[in-house]
């Protein structure tokens, strides 16, 4: 059994009337989870109902939360989501909810893999605590699924995230913005997957592409990985946090970085036929 960490973020998705437990890093602890990984967090709730509604559902889903902080004073996060047509969805977050200040932790284990994004850096609080567990544990395999919310994708971030990983994730949507911010001008995922495996010795770069599949840049050359499932989408949300999870599973089982892909292609797709980011039954 795979021994995992995630880092960040823990909050409730807000869908029209409905409310479902979120935020990237815990979709893709609670994938790994469902995977069968022994599956932990570092991430921080509020005192309040939301807060105990998060920690009793990452016991019923399996995700360790030995690492998860309740601070007093500070609100459980919440994101409203609103979908389009295609069941695509965009967010708005609340401020200073608790994840932005979660505490310092010592992982104090050996981990298979750890994952993290970029929403829990915004805060200088969570971003130290980011550090001190790439400082104080010991990990496989660290995996940056780079995931933009909020704007924010500073250059420092970017390449201290990048330096710190061995495979870096990200959608087609963010390489329409990431190279300009690093390297000042526009490239495609082959050019730019190329530069960060050089700049960043980083063992692969994964570029998801919505229903089309991923491209999986690994071992000296750059690979297409078709979607093969065929699925009526009800909703995105977290799609390419199962598609990190199931990566992760495959990856660490294999090390082959297209086999990966295709199971994370799968998973991704599955959770596009259903509502919200873990949905039941899978």
């Amino acid at each position: 059994m795979s021994k995992t960490l995630c880092f960040g973020e823990l909050l409730w998705d807000i869908i029209g009337n409905e409310k479902k437990i979120g935020g990237a890093p815990f979709n893709v602890a609670a994938h790994l989870a469902k995977l069968g990984c022994d599956s932990h967090i570092i991430s921080a709730v509020g005192d309040d109902e939301l807060g105990r509604e998060s920690l009793a559902y990452c016991v019923k889903l399996g995700v360790n939360t030995d690492l998860v902080s309740v601070l007093p004073g500070r609100n459980t996060g919440t994101a409203v989501c609103t979908l389009n047509a295609s069941g695509s969805a965009t967010y708005a977050f609340d401020d200073n909810a608790a994840y932005d200040y979660i505490p310092a932790k010592n992982p104090a284990k050996d981990y298979d893999a750890l994952c993290f994004g970029s929403l829990a850096q915004m805060n200088p609080v969570s971003s130290k605590a980011l550090g001190a567990a790439l400082c104080l544990g010991r990990f496989g395999l660290i995996v940056y699924d780079v995931n933009i919310r909020r704007d924010f994708y500073p250059a420092d971030m970017l390449e201290r995230s990048f330096a710190a990983s061995n495979i870096v994730k990200f959608n087609d949507e963010e390489l329409l913005l990431i190279p300009t911010r690093l390297y000042g001008r526009e490239m495609d995922a082959a050019e730019f997957s190329a530069a960060v495996k050089k700049d960043f010795n980083v063992d692969a770069v994964v570029v998801t592409e919505g229903g089309k599949g991923c491209t999986v840049a690994s071992d000296g050359k750059a690979t297409f990985v078709a979607q093969t499932a065929k699925v009526t989408v009800v909703d995105t949300i977290g799609a390419g946090d199962a598609f990190c999870a199931a990566f992760i599973d495959e990856y660490l089982r294999t090390r082959d970085a297209v086999r990966a892909a295709e199971k994370g292609n799968q998973r991704g797709a599955l959770v596009c036929s259903m509502r919200g980011a873990v949905p039941d039954g899978i």
